[in-house]
């Protein structure tokens, strides 16, 4: 068996992680692993999108790895959807994660394909982090 270098990437492909909203607790979950991540995107950036994004003081609080860490603000969660296939499909970012801030987005399973299509396409990772629907 052929052990896997650490900082290669793993198989390209899209995960959800469904949160009650951005709180400190959504913090101390997800910002220790994106730091994790940025330190191994080798010379890919890590891709954060999101209509509101982390401080340089949070990030450095959680030893992000700055110089791969690509910070991309978004108008609302239609753009989100956008930034992150073109970002993925690019193939210049190892990691492409975003933030969705409406309880009332979905994200349908044709556009959830088109994503994991993109990430394919770029041999890269995603990760939708978003709230549960209302409805």
């Amino acid at each position: 068996m052929l052990a896997r270098q650490h900082s290669q990437l793993s198989e390209p492909g899209l995960s959800e992680l469904i949160v009650p909203a951005w709180q400190e607790t959504t913090a101390e979950l997800t910002m220790p692993m994106l730091a994790h991540l940025s330190h191994q995107s080798g010379n890919r950036w890590l891709t954060w999108i999101g209509s509101k994004l982390p401080s340089k003081t949070e990030l450095d609080a959680y030893g992000f790895n700055q110089r791969t860490l690509r910070l991309m603000r978004s108008k609302d969660d239609a753009e989100n959807l956008w930034m992150m296939w073109e970002t993925l499909n690019t193939g210049t970012s190892a990691f492409v994660v975003a933030f969705f801030d409406d309880k009332n987005c979905r994200i349908h399973r044709q556009e959830r394909s088109h994503l994991e299509q993109a990430c394919y396409s770029g041999n890269a990772r995603a990760l939708l982090i978003q709230q549960p629907s209302t409805s």
